[in-house]
């Protein structure tokens, strides 16, 4: 398997604001828009009221601007505040980003169990990211208990939502019967799907395990693979 890798969301889009912004105010998709072009002095004077005002998508992102360093010195306790006010306020991307801070002690002192509290919580808003977390956590046993099943329940979930890394993993514990009955076919279906996502390992391993198939097997792989990049993209 690859090593365990934990997700920061850092550059991803929030959500606009769940209020309307006064007249004249610059909005939080404003700001993102100057974030992502490299201003992040503009994205700061944008984004800063808004997180003040309460605002906890600003708020997520602000804790990432403190975080990286972009338009501010980098501070990792400010990151924390601004990343924990957006969590409270139930912003899946914040609860994962300080469940983060919290699982490596980044700007506050490492509590991996309620890391694993933060990521549940976002992994059962539907966070695919989380979900491929707390997958990564159970099938490792880094700050819970080993547990097969659950790493398979979790990875099955972040698939379901296209998350190319957590695919790969379900793949290989179906090509190995980890957590899950032993089934080379579901494995090819989630290689294939992973592959078509560029993950180059997926690929390998869905050339390796078409070995083990009959044509009629990889035929259906194919056709399930097919079905369900169709029901994702429509």
């Amino acid at each position: 398997m690859k090593r365990i890798v934990i997700a920061l969301y850092l550059l991803a889009a929030a959500t606009l604001p769940a209020f309307p912004p006064t007249a004249g105010a610059q909005t939080f998709s404003e700001g993102v828009a100057a974030y992502e072009a490299g201003d992040y002095d503009a994205a700061l004077a944008i984004l800063k009221p808004l997180a003040e005002a309460n605002d906890p998508a600003a708020q997520q992102r602000l804790g990432v601007m403190y975080y990286l360093g972009r338009g501010v010195a980098q501070d990792l306790e400010r990151a924390v505040l601004w990343t924990r006010r957006a969590a409270e306020l139930g912003n899946v991307k914040a609860q994962n980003n300080y469940a983060y801070l919290l699982f490596w002690g980044e700007g506050a002192e490492r509590d991996r169990p309620a890391a694993v509290e933060w990521y549940t919580r976002a992994a059962n808003a539907g966070d695919a990211a989380s979900q491929y977390t707390l997958g990564t956590l159970h099938a490792f046993g880094h700050g819970v208990r080993a547990d097969n099943d659950a790493a398979a329940r979790w990875f099955g979930m972040a698939a379901a939502r296209g998350h190319a890394e957590a695919q790969l993993y379900l793949g290989v514990m179906y090509e190995q019967g980890t957590g899950v009955a032993r089934d080379l076919v579901r494995a090819q279906v989630f290689y294939i799907l992973a592959a078509a996502a560029g993950e180059q390992e997926a690929a390998r391993n869905r050339d390796f395990n078409a070995r083990n198939l009959s044509p009629a097997q990889q035929a259906e792989a194919e056709r399930l693979a097919a079905e369900w990049k169709a029901k994702q993209d429509g």
